[in-house]
């Protein structure tokens, strides 16, 4: 089997059949296109710029921070629109982060910040369905999950990462409430 169709065996039966092919297809929804892809491979190959990361962590604040408070403060904004809190720069010149996270503003520049994310649906559920996916959902309200759901950017992870020995592909961290303070059933 060639290197572009050969099948991936690991992970949950639903990513069992998935194609190098198809994999690159779902990456364009994450922005991954395959000029991009070459174009990163041939500076690493050059002696450009090459990837030294060996985890990702993704901060998903469900309902906590808002991004205006932290990430993304917009301070020549008319005051209606910004937040109250104040800027502070981090260790990567011209970026500055909220006042409430420091420690991150030092390390900003082991970051990417994504700024450019959103959805325009209502339901915190939907919305984050919508953006952990790259899929609008297909059914109304906050519903539990089902089987026939888009996988999520930390599946993708767990299913094509190699796994490393005592180290999880992808942890999600539980949380006691939901939807703005509302307790789960």
């Amino acid at each position: 089997m060639s290197s572009t169709t050969q099948t991936f065996r690991r992970g949950c039966s639903e990513f069992n059949g998935l194609s190098r092919r198809a994999a690159l297809q779902a990456g364009g929804l994450f922005g991954l296109t395959l000029p991009t892809m070459l174009q990163q491979q041939s500076l690493g190959a050059d002696g450009g710029l090459t990837g030294t990361a060996k985890s990702c962590i993704i901060l998903y604040c469900w309902g906590g921070q808002s991004h205006i408070d932290t990430w993304d403060l917009k301070p020549k904004a008319p005051a209606s629109i910004r937040g109250p809190f104040t800027p502070i720069s981090t260790n990567v010149p011209g970026i500055q982060v909220g006042e409430h996270i420091p420690k991150l503003a030092g390390m900003t520049d082991k970051l990417a910040i994504v700024r450019s994310m959103f959805h325009t649906d209502a339901a915190h559920g939907r919305g984050m369905y919508w953006n952990m996916t790259g899929h609008k959902p297909n059914r109304p309200g906050n519903l539990p999950p089902k089987r026939s759901d888009w996988p999520g950017l930390p599946a993708m992870i767990s299913h094509f990462r190699e796994s490393q020995p005592g180290v999880p592909r992808s942890i999600r961290l539980p949380y006691p409430m939901v939807d703005n303070g509302t307790l789960q059933a």
